[in-house]
């Protein structure tokens, strides 16, 4: 108030009576104020000693000023760099995010096309062996058959495991009840 006063008085001319806000002013600037508060205050003294050729107060008020300004620029200066940083850490991190959700993706596709490309020849020589095993053969030739076909039928649940992961990955696996035999896997 006591500035707003003392700038009204001195646009009045009116120096006399705005001197008796003067005291008010210094005092004000040994508060904790904001740095546009603190121009304003140093300007309206500088402003005053000029206005009564107070020449030394008034220089030294002006230059306080112009200390208070480049405080207040390099404040604010700083805080636009900061900004600008933030700003420049979140569109990196969303440029992350959308490379690895890329990466994501890709690694879900190649894993899909590598487990249908394992697939298919896995599906013919589990055929060709069950055919196989069918055929006439002495005792130990249909063990090494039995073995080739539960050997692709494992590889093919692995590459199906896989496919799984790749599934879990994308969030579109689902757990499902499957009956099998204990000694039947334990034995293979």
């Amino acid at each position: 108030w006591a500035n707003y006063k003392t700038v009204v008085l001195l646009h009045q001319e009116n120096t006399a009576e705005a001197a008796t806000n003067i005291p008010l002013l210094i005092e004000a600037l040994t508060q904790p104020l904001q740095g546009y508060d603190t121009g304003n205050i140093l300007g309206t003294l500088a402003w005053y000693y000029e206005s009564t050729v107070d020449y030394p107060n008034a220089l030294k008020y002006y230059k306080l000023l112009s200390e208070n300004a480049m405080q207040v620029f390099n404040s604010e200066k700083s805080s636009r760099l900061r900004s600008m940083q933030i700003q420049q850490n979140i569109a990196g991190a969303k440029r992350e995010k959308e490379q690895a959700e890329k990466l994501a993706q890709l690694k879900q596709e190649f894993l899909a096309n590598m487990s249908h490309e394992i697939r298919s020849p896995m599906n013919a020589v589990i055929a060709l062996s069950s055919l196989l095993a069918e055929e006439q053969m002495q005792e130990a030739q249909k063990k090494k058959v039995n073995i080739i076909k539960r050997s692709s039928e494992n590889l093919l649940g692995i590459t199906n495991d896989v496919l799984d992961h790749a599934k879990i990955e994308a969030g579109k696996f689902t757990i499902e009840k499957v009956p099998f035999a204990l000694r039947e896997l334990v034995s293979d």
